[in-house]
């Protein structure tokens, strides 16, 4: 549950057959990165860490609220003994590119044992087949204010599927400089799975599976 929660607080700071997936937080991006598109369907995301597991999955869902705004919400229901996490963000995707790169802002907030919040800033260009996006955040948790940067790439390859990595850097909140590696694999054109490592670098990684359902 440690790991998760260190996770999300990250990220507080991220046409083909692949849906597109909500994070961990509920952002439609990778893993933890979101990327600077809005959601144009409603996205339900499901997920469980090997290495730590619930009684009840991470559960994320996106939602278009119009064109180019996203609302999503991300929910962690440990066992008795840790406290639910909530998070709620929106993103803005901005009707604007620099030198072909896509821009967006978000905003996040979380509830989890102490209240947080965030704001972001969101980019996204796609290189020689590979997207890269970026999410620059400020934000505050428990009364301590941090930044951050997190980063991930994703290639789109053959048979409807995606490989994804992400870097993250440390914070002041807790956050420890690590990586995420994932493969995601679409079975249609409305449902994916994923499987990956998460937090590699800190002790152990998290292996984590996963299913997204887009409508």
């Amino acid at each position: 549950m440690k790991k998760i929660i260190v996770s999300m607080l990250v990220i507080m700071g991220l046409t083909s057959a692949v849906v597109a997936a909500p994070t961990l937080s509920g952002q439609t991006g990778g893993l933890l990165v979101a990327d600077a598109y809005a959601t144009k369907s409603i996205e339900i995301g499901v997920y469980q860490f090997a290495d730590e597991p619930s009684d009840y999955p991470l559960m994320s869902v996106a939602v278009p609220v119009m064109d180019a705004l996203e609302l999503s919400a991300s929910l962690n229901i440990p066992d008795a003994k840790d406290k639910t996490c909530f998070m709620i963000n929106g993103k803005y995707e901005l009707p604007i590119d620099v030198k072909a790169v896509k821009l967006a802002v978000g905003a996040s907030y979380m509830d989890y044992q102490a209240d947080g919040w965030a704001v972001s800033a969101i980019g996204t260009k796609e290189i020689y087949g590979v997207e890269l996006s970026a999410n620059i955040s400020y934000g505050e948790f428990d009364k301590d204010s941090y930044t951050d940067l997190v980063i991930g790439a994703e290639k789109r390859m053959a048979n409807n599927m995606v490989l994804g990595a992400e870097f993250m850097t440390a914070n002041k909140i807790g956050a420890k400089s690590g990586a995420n590696l994932y493969l995601r694999y679409s079975l249609n054109i409305n449902f994916e799975v994923l499987g990956g490592l998460n937090d590699i670098g800190n002790n152990a990684s998290n292996i984590i599976i996963g299913g997204v359902y887009s409508f």
